[in-house]
């Protein structure tokens, strides 16, 4: 997923080793892209990768599944994780520009906003 500036990537993917979930900046050459900056990986669990997204220009969040229950943590990028927030039937996210603009699309298709994500602060 692209930043809404396009100026970095967010990539969260499984790997042999366990899921990263990787913030890097778009190098570009005359405004094309020509490849990645440093990558910069984010703490994450062990819980399969879903989906992930930007919340805004200075956080993301993930959704991973364990079972039967999909979670939902925020990020601040090179800070902490927030609370995660669990849901269900999950089956990707969508960023707005603000915490409180997240939505999640679930698998039968309904929009929903996860009201339980706790807004992240710099530490």
């Amino acid at each position: 997923d692209v930043s809404h500036d396009g100026t970095r990537i967010l990539i969260y993917l499984k790997t042999v080793t366990g899921p990263r979930l990787i913030v890097a900046g778009i190098v570009r050459h005359d405004g094309v892209p020509t490849g990645l900056g440093p990558l910069l990986d984010l703490p994450v669990s062990s819980a399969a990768p879903i989906d992930a997204t930007w919340v805004d220009a200075s956080s993301v969040a993930a959704l991973a599944a364990t079972g039967e229950t999909d979670t939902v943590i925020s990020y601040l990028v090179g800070g902490s994780p927030g609370e995660p927030s669990s849901t269900t039937d999950a089956a990707s996210l969508v960023g707005g520009g603000a915490l409180d603009s997240l939505r999640l699309i679930t698998d039968g298709g309904q929009v929903q906003q996860l009201a339980s994500i706790e807004p992240l602060t710099h530490s």
